[in-house]
């Protein structure tokens, strides 16, 4: 199963996919920023990959802490099972983490684009630790 075949919610009998949740955020104009996120991030860990630049193991550690309170996952066996409800591991989370942290180092994401869809499938935990569709 791909992760845009992933079940995220059901509701009134009806079971939603992460693909709906895509569409949903391209007919609300919240995609084009998430692409951009996105983009920069592969940017910045493509640059910090290449010239050794990557964060620190405390730093890391200390976002993907922060980043779990703020969503009451207080335990790693509650961090594990929310991200597997998400068709995620923790390693894709934590490469997300650390390109969260490069893109911090060199400032906002330009201005959105258009872009292709199929790109940030491949990114898979950004539009889903970003908030999109909030912390379902």
């Amino acid at each position: 199963m791909t992760l845009a075949e992933h079940p995220v919610f059901a509701t009134a009998g009806t079971e939603y996919r992460w693909a709906d949740v895509a569409l949903a955020a391209i007919h609300w104009d919240e995609w084009a920023e998430l692409d951009a996120k996105a983009r920069l991030g592969l940017t910045c860990a493509a640059r910090a990959h290449a010239t050794g630049g990557r964060p620190q193991r405390e730093s890391l550690t200390a976002r993907a802490n922060a980043y779990r309170y703020e969503h009451d996952l207080i335990s790693a066996s509650q961090t594990v099972a929310w991200l597997g409800r998400r068709g995620l591991t923790t390693a894709m989370w934590m490469e997300w983490v650390e390109r969260c942290l490069l893109r911090e180092q060199v400032g906002p994401a330009p201005e959105p684009r258009p872009s292709s869809r199929k790109r940030l499938w491949k990114l898979s935990p950004t539009p889903f630790c970003y908030g999109l569709p909030g912390s379902m």
